[in-house]
């Protein structure tokens, strides 16, 4: 893979662009319901939301740092390989090849097939068990398989894309805050008694109920390590990483909380903690049903935006592993940005869950596991700083954010597998099963050797390619 030609860098626009665009539009539309009926009061809601944007801020900046440290793509695999040693880079890279990576294409093709189903197929509502039907799912499969074509182009391409995207779904969620305060005079009453539990919207509001709905609000905010994956691949990195981080995540907190009140303004909370479709609903109360066809587009195509993201940083981090002996290597392609295998033995996989899978369950199974990597990348901060020279970019208020990141880590983990043991329990497992996995690996590869025979015959090839060229 090429991720040190100049031609290959992305600046600072895609980079911050990137950030925004893979959170912005998935979550933001589908898990404002779960939030507000796991905490039964929209006051409890809102500040679930707020904080949750912090936590992922505080998370932003601790990874700008790990990231200017460790100038190479793969995100957490990278991270972990470089500070932790090896097999907690191969654990990740194992959970995202298998649970994480699909269970999040999986989560934005069914927000995006509950979206464009309602307005394809007219008698379909936005009941309870819309994910069940089976022209959701197909729309969803649909979804994913085009994404995942689209990705197989390169990144350069893929970029671009999702910058136009992008900028197209900030002014779309502009129209949508815009539409909510248009209503302020008649949903302020909404917000009374703000912090009383709503018996109308479930009865929520117990600490445990609180601690998932706060997993729910993290989804929506996932995506905020995104530039982690393709640190090679941005230029100037130690610039241009915590600024598109910082000021990325800034706007997106912005964007969450202004348009989770203005449905709120819209819409009684009882219908908001209630519907699948959030913003059709919206629409349909203050334009009508042209209103609920034209939201319905709006929120589909800011879906697939951050499903294109997804497919196009996550192949990064089996590129790595592959390059380290610690996956096949079929998943490297040094005469290409992204191997083609990286890109659809994931999708393949994302395709079985968003059939047979929940929305609710893949959030719980995804928001675990990942929440314990992330707490480890807080703990390679703080090795980082014992044992290496300072890097160009240092966080903030250290050892306190790290401390904080990982303390919030560990009491939302532990609160899920009390909450929602089985899927919790599930994917706590298949982290742990990555150790003996790991030594099965390791037994046929070199001991500590960077990289397996076979990818150094794919660098030697590549590096001889060029020489022919210059």
């Amino acid at each position: 893979m090429a991720e040190g030609s100049d031609d290959h860098k992305l600046g600072w626009v895609h980079g911050m662009a990137l950030v925004v665009g893979s959170i912005v539009g998935s979550g933001l539309f589908v898990s404002p319901g779960d939030v507000f009926a796991m905490c039964g009061s929209v006051g409890y809601g809102l500040v679930v939301w707020t904080l949750a944007g912090l936590l992922c801020l505080i998370g932003g900046l601790c990874y700008a740092e790990l990231g200017c440290a460790v100038e190479r793509s793969g995100g957490e695999y990278a991270i972990f390989v470089e500070l932790l040693g090896r097999p907690f880079g191969f654990a990740f890279a194992w959970v995202s090849f298998w649970v994480q990576a699909p269970a999040a294409m999986g989560l934005l093709g069914i927000t995006f097939a509950r979206y464009v189903s309602v307005v394809v197929f007219p008698r379909m509502d936005d009941s309870a068990d819309i994910d069940s039907d089976w022209r959701v799912k197909g729309v969803a499969i649909a979804a994913i398989v085009t994404v995942a074509f689209s990705n197989s182009f390169g990144l350069k391409g893929g970029a671009m894309l999702n910058t136009v995207l992008t900028g197209l779904k900030l002014v779309a969620v502009t129209g949508v805050i815009i539409l909510g305060l248009s209503q302020v005079e008649t949903g302020a009453h909404h917000f009374e008694e703000a912090f009383e539990v709503n018996t109308t919207i479930h009865t929520g509001g117990t600490p445990g109920l609180i601690g998932l709905a706060v997993i729910a609000a993290l989804w929506s905010y996932d995506g905020w390590n995104t530039l982690n994956y393709l640190t090679a691949s941005l230029d100037r990195p130690s610039v241009n990483l915590p600024r598109c981080i910082v000021w990325g995540m800034l706007m997106v907190i912005a964007i969450t909380v202004l348009t989770n009140v203005a449905f709120l303004l819209i819409l009684p909370p009882d219908v908001v903690a209630s519907s699948k479709a959030l913003a059709i609903a919206a629409g349909e109360k203050v334009l009508g049903s042209y209103g609920g066809y034209v939201m319905s587009m709006v929120v589909a195509f800011n879906v697939y935006g951050v499903l294109q993201t997804a497919l196009m940083s996550y192949p990064f981090i089996y590129n790595e592993a592959a390059l380290d002996g610690l996956a096949p290597y079929f998943l490297t392609d040094p005469k290409r940005d992204i191997a083609l295998p990286a890109i659809w033995i994931p999708t393949l996989i994302s395709l079985v869950m968003a059939v047979v899978g929940d929305f609710t369950v893949l959030t719980q199974i995804y928001g675990v596991t990942i929440y314990i990597f992330y707490a480890l990348a807080m703990v390679s901060l703080i090795v980082l700083r014992r044992t290496r020279e300072p890097s160009a970019y240092r966080v903030p208020l250290y050892p306190l954010l790290p401390i904080v990141f990982i303390i919030c880590s560990v009491a939302l983990v532990v609160n899920a597998v009390i909450s929602a043991p089985v899927q919790s329990v599930g994917g706590v497992l298949f982290c742990v099963m990555s150790y003996p996995v790991y030594l099965l690996v390791d037994c046929a590869t070199a001991e500590g050797k960077p990289r397996d025979g076979v990818t150094e015959a794919l660098l030697a090839e590549e590096s001889a390619e060029e020489a022919t060229a210059g």
